[in-house]
């Protein structure tokens, strides 16, 4: 195959000088080489450009360090959070227990103060729910001070018949009382001393019986 030999004006020569020396100023170029280095080898992936190569894999190594400096990073910091939950945790579960215990503390303690059964201390939590209101005491109280009072038996102790003063003995000994009360009682204390003396318990029944 034989050299051909082209030829080329000299205003073509010219301008091909021209652009090549435009290329090599831009490729070389301190601000704009590295760009446009990176564009030809975004356009052209095969071609060899060593320093884009190197920058490349420069940054995949450091792209790749860091996202393994991350991911220990992130990991540390689950396990500080996880470690942080736990003993958030722990301490609302002990503050829970305590709350707990305290509370059926306080409960038992008005139960036994207030002298309630259980479906009085239901009124109580009613009452409590009602008002929104945690304070046992005062529920108790309030429960305590609206329950219907039991009426007041008559203790089988007492004498229901009691004369004391001779209004069922008849008219003269009531006279003899409002007359002379000293005289009066010094006069039934030496009955009373006499019928005991003789063991004449009966009539005096109304005082417990037989003594």
């Amino acid at each position: 195959m034989s050299d051909e030999i082209m030829e080329v004006s000299k205003a073509r020569l010219t301008a091909l000088e021209g652009v090549n020396q435009l290329k090599e100023a831009l490729w070389n170029d301190p601000k704009f080489g590295p760009q446009i280095k990176e564009m030809v080898k975004e356009k052209f992936p095969q071609a060899n450009i060593p320093e884009v190569d190197a920058a490349r894999a420069a940054r995949k190594v450091g792209s790749e360090a860091l996202e393994k400096i991350a991911a220990k990073e992130k990991a540390i910091e689950d396990r500080i959070a996880a470690f942080e939950k736990s003993q958030t945790d722990k301490e609302t579960e002990y503050k829970t227990r305590k709350e707990e215990k305290e509370f059926e503390s306080e409960v038992d303690s008005v139960k036994k103060k207030y002298q309630l059964t259980a479906e009085g201390m239901e009124k109580v939590f009613a009452r409590m729910k009602e008002k929104n209101n945690p304070d046992v005491e005062s529920a108790a109280a309030w429960v305590t001070d609206h329950e219907a009072k039991a009426p007041v038996q008559e203790n089988s102790f007492v004498p229901q018949t009691m004369d004391m003063y001779g209004a069922n003995s008849g008219a003269e000994e009531w006279r003899e009382l409002n007359s002379d009360p000293r005289k009066y009682g010094d006069k039934v204390i030496s009955e009373m001393a006499n019928d005991f003396k003789n063991g004449q318990f009966q009539k005096y029944k109304e005082f417990g019986g037989n003594l």
